[in-house]
């Protein structure tokens, strides 16, 4: 007998994009997440769909912690194969700097604080097998723990150089 969850997938999706889980919560939804990938066919594509909507729901004034978490869920999905471009993953980060954009004098400046806060903790975490640019914290770190000199051409490749290319034209655009 098989679990048929087909009708239910509005409601499943629904509600994992308004889930508020941490970082080890967060690791068991994303394998909830490819199991029901590779069991119903539109469902990666309704989840982005879902989640990139809560992002943008979310305020970066009142909720940047939702935010960063929504950021770092969509990166997991993407490096997981659930997402296939990394499009939807830079349109969230390009919201945070549009958001400044369209900020009141009051609220700028703890707007902009709370964005840099979340796009600094982007990509401290994710920075290094996203661009290949090794944290300077983690290149401090190697050089004194291992007394190993690290010059900064030395990159840990994650993506292809044209992929890197084209992510930075496609940021570039932005700015």
């Amino acid at each position: 007998m098989q679990l048929n969850l087909r009708m239910h997938l509005p409601d499943v999706i629904k509600n994992i994009g308004l889930s508020k889980l941490g970082p080890s919560e967060r690791d068991l939804l994303i394998q909830i997440c490819i199991l029901l990938h590779r069991r119903y066919e539109n469902f990666a594509n309704d989840l982005v769909k879902a989640i990139r909507e809560q992002y943008r729901l979310a305020s970066i004034l009142s909720d940047p912690n939702r935010k960063r978490n929504i950021l770092r869920m969509l990166t997991e999905l993407y490096f997981k194969g659930l997402i296939e471009e990394y499009k939807p993953l830079f349109g969230c980060l390009n919201s945070l700097i549009i958001d400044l954009r369209d900020t009141t004098v009051e609220s700028y400046e703890e707007i902009f604080l709370n964005a840099l806060k979340v796009i600094t903790d982007y990509f401290e975490t994710y920075g290094e097998r996203i661009f290949g640019v090794l944290a300077k914290s983690h290149r401090e770190n190697i050089n004194n723990d291992y007394e190993v000199s690290l010059p900064d051409s030395e990159r840990h490749e994650f993506l292809q150089e044209a992929t890197r290319k084209s992510i930075y034209t496609y940021l570039k655009d932005f700015y």
